[in-house]
């Protein structure tokens, strides 16, 4: 268990310290450009990220998997393969994207620069998925702390460049926003770069021969992550696209802003799954260590999910303010649905990593269609038929609660994982604070003492348990055997 919190703890910190860089950005883009702009970028943001996918077959957990189940020898020589593999296409994309732009760039951004907003995305593109493969190398190779100074750039180059962003979109460039996702990536994949030459393993990436051994794995196991990827990324992109083209960017601005808290305070704790919980998954045979494990982060995401969402609840109307602007406020609307949902997507992102860490891609692939398309069918069912986007935080929450279900038959089924009643027990414990939490505040506009003491002493209540012995060592991992 210490080993888990104290790498929870680095890739924690790293990630904090990167929301706190997109904090400020999407502060003074609040304040200077107003809802719309935030609209503007979250919609280019999940673009991006939809691209990106694209150009690596959404393969940094296929790469990272492969990296951390092989010897040394082979680890060059599959790294290299892959490095081949994701620059050939993401050059290849990049090109379609400057070639292709008139076409489009109108029907992928609802603006009047779109032409040029998409062109200046093909060099974003090129820096996100440069970043992806290597800091995918880092973390399969077990550099974790090269991996946390790697990504600690990105909020330093965000804080650097929002005032020139700020000033080239006054000017009237809309490709200052462009250039904030761009520059971030150059400076993380630098320095990752600068990481593995040190070692001399990145001389490795570049004598070693193509492998088509390693592509077949590569691309068998990336064929599915790319299936899904684009199913979950473009239900993001898709999501905000629809909102933008039949609400308009203000009010995707809204959602955005709701959908990006969401995301972003939970990748606080669930970052360390794909940095040291998967690839330690990859490394058991024994199935009883592998439940041992799998327990163990089952069991930390059952005390800490609740009081980070309960938390958050909370504080969101601060939050707000803080990190954004007063005119965003009616985005607590959608919030204060999807903080629910997270609770439950805390939970069940523990149970679904298995799937990855033993490439039960069959499993995952219908998975995650089946959430990915349910949530979209549902977001285009809902703004079609004159929904408000208060009701799309509420879908949120209803098919995430499915999955933590859906979650919960694969784990039993395929690794013989069944839930202790004590753990049960702490999953409803969980389930009535979040849900306290929420109704207490959940038409509040601004931070009251009283629901202050309420909430801190309801969150104290709740961890009360962990303070005696008994209760506290069945939170310790077990090796060799389940508890």
């Amino acid at each position: 268990m210490r080993e888990i919190l104290r790498s929870t703890l680095k890739v924690g910190a790293a990630t904090l310290a990167s929301l706190l860089g997109w904090v400020v950005a999407g502060k003074i883009i609040s304040l200077q450009l107003g809802a719309a702009g935030v609209g503007l970028f979250g919609l280019l943001r999940h673009l991006l990220q939809y691209l990106v996918v694209f150009a690596t077959l959404n393969g940094q957990m296929a790469l990272v998997q492969g990296i951390a189940s092989r010897d040394v020898e082979a680890q060059g020589r599959f790294a290299g393969t892959v490095f081949r593999i994701q620059a050939s296409l993401s050059l290849g994309l990049a090109s379609l994207l400057l070639l292709g732009a008139p076409w489009l760039g109108p029907l992928l951004i609802p603006h009047p620069q779109a032409v040029a907003l998409l062109r200046w995305l093909a060099l974003a593109l090129l820096a996100a998925s440069s970043q992806a493969y290597f800091i995918g190398l880092l973390n399969g190779l077990r550099r974790i702390n090269d991996l946390v100074k790697s990504q600690a750039m990105g909020p330093l180059v965000v804080i650097g460049l929002i005032f020139p962003m700020i000033w080239l979109i006054r000017g009237g460039y809309a490709a200052g926003f462009a250039l904030m996702l761009t520059l971030p990536g150059v400076a993380i994949t630098l320095a990752a770069i600068w990481c593995v030459w040190q070692k001399d393993e990145f001389s490795l990436l570049l004598r070693g021969r193509f492998h088509r051994s390693d592509a077949d794995y590569f691309i068998r196991m990336s064929a599915v992550l790319l299936a899904t990827g684009l199913f979950t990324s473009g239900t993001q992109y898709f999501q905000s696209w629809i909102v933008a083209r039949r609400l308009g960017l203000e009010q995707s601005g809204q959602f955005w802003v709701a959908w990006a808290l969401s995301m972003s305070y939970v990748t606080l704790l669930l970052g360390s799954y794909s940095t040291f919980y998967m690839p330690s998954l990859s490394r058991l045979t024994d199935p009883e260590a592998r439940r041992a494990l799998m327990r163990s982060y089952l069991r930390l995401s059952l005390v800490a999910m609740p009081v980070l969402v309960s938390l958050v609840i909370l504080f969101k109307p601060l939050l707000i303010h803080l990190m954004f602007s007063h005119e965003l406020l009616p985005s607590l609307k959608v919030m204060r649905w999807m903080l629910i949902g997270d609770y439950f997507k805390g939970i069940s992102w523990v149970l679904a990593f298995p799937m990855l860490a033993f490439r039960e891609m069959r499993w995952f692939f219908w998975t995650e269609v089946l959430l990915s398309l349910g949530m979209l069918a549902c977001i285009w069912a809902w703004v079609a038929h004159g929904g408000s986007v208060e009701g799309l935080g509420a879908l949120f929450m209803a098919l995430y609660i499915f999955y933590a279900l859906l979650m919960s038959l694969y784990v039993r089924r395929q690794h013989g994982f069944q839930w202790h009643r004590f753990e049960l027990a702490w999953l409803l414990a969980g389930v009535a604070l979040v849900l306290t939490s929420s109704l207490l505040s959940w038409n509040a506009l601004r931070l009251t003492m009283l629901h202050f003491g309420i909430e801190t002493g309801m969150i104290a209540a709740f961890l009360v348990p962990l303070f005696f012995p008994s209760w506290r060592s069945v939170f310790h991992a077990v090796k060799g055997r389940e508890p």
